[in-house]
């Protein structure tokens, strides 16, 4: 499978509202991250101290739980993965867009969609080889 570009980035410290909901992110530098990738939703792989894992990845607004609307976001939430890696460096692999940003109206419908969007990402894992 090839990717659509390569983001490399610091892990910094987000508002823990993914968390929140049952989807623990990591938070990239927005100077990380391109400005030739369209905001959206994406299945990435990401690299952390030599270790590959898969993610899902929001590029965009947050219209949910946020301070600031305007403000621009990275945020992956990486499969099977919780560990502390603030401060890490980190390559992600976005390898196919799954939708794009919209807005919810409510927590639960967020919820939702976030758990379909991770089904549609595991089923373009499945053509991805180590």
């Amino acid at each position: 499978m090839v990717q659509i570009m390569k983001i490399v980035g610091k892990v910094k410290v987000g508002g823990k509202k993914g968390t929140g909901i049952g989807f623990p992110t990591i938070n990239l530098g927005i100077s990380s991250v391109s400005e030739d990738i369209d905001y959206g939703i994406y299945a990435v792989i990401v690299e952390i101290k030599g270790v590959e894992y898969f993610g899902v990845m929001h590029h965009g607004n947050k219209f949910i739980n946020s301070d600031n609307r305007d403000e621009i976001f990275c945020e992956i939430h990486i499969l099977d993965f919780n560990e502390n890696v603030y401060g890490e460096d980190v390559i992600t692999q976005v390898l196919k867009k799954i939708r794009n940003v919209r807005q919810f109206k409510g927590e639960q419908e967020l919820v939702d969609q976030i758990t379909k969007d991770i089904e549609i990402a595991k089923n373009i894992f499945k053509n991805y080889v180590k």
